[in-house]
């Protein structure tokens, strides 16, 4: 018996099979990069959100005429402050920005306050700083 026909229909066999498995993880790929390029649309659209809003709380807090700063929760460093809020710390605003509250504060300051429990800086001697 010879082995020419049967060693012909191994060949066809197996090129069909591997143009099949070919197309099937190109599908798969197609998929897979068109769902990872989706989640990328997603998160640039939400950076750009969580920037304008950045933008619009930079600009309320540095238009309110009262002494206002923003901190973290975490590491109680400040986020923003406003000019009104440099000129009561006797500091600028560049020099208050990414600097906890004892860093910030005179060293007069310092031992006349003391840290409270609703974790803002109160005088003893009246009045919030």
């Amino acid at each position: 018996m010879p082995a020419s026909p049967f060693l012909r229909t191994n060949l066809l066999q197996s090129a069909g099979l591997g143009a099949g498995l070919f197309f099937a993880l190109g599908l798969v790929g197609l998929l897979i990069s068109r769902q990872h390029f989706g989640h990328i649309a997603e998160r640039e659209t939400a950076a750009a959100e969580i920037g304008r809003a950045r933008k619009f709380l930079d600009s309320v807090v540095k238009n309110i005429p009262d002494a206002v700063t923003v901190r973290d929760i975490d590491s109680q460093e400040y986020l923003l402050a406003n000019r009104s809020a440099g000129g009561s710390l006797r500091r600028r605003t560049d020099d208050i920005v990414g600097k906890a509250p004892t860093t910030c504060l005179h060293r007069r300051s310092q031992t006349r306050c003391a840290h409270a429990t609703s974790r803002s800086w109160i005088c003893r001697f009246g009045g919030r700083l």
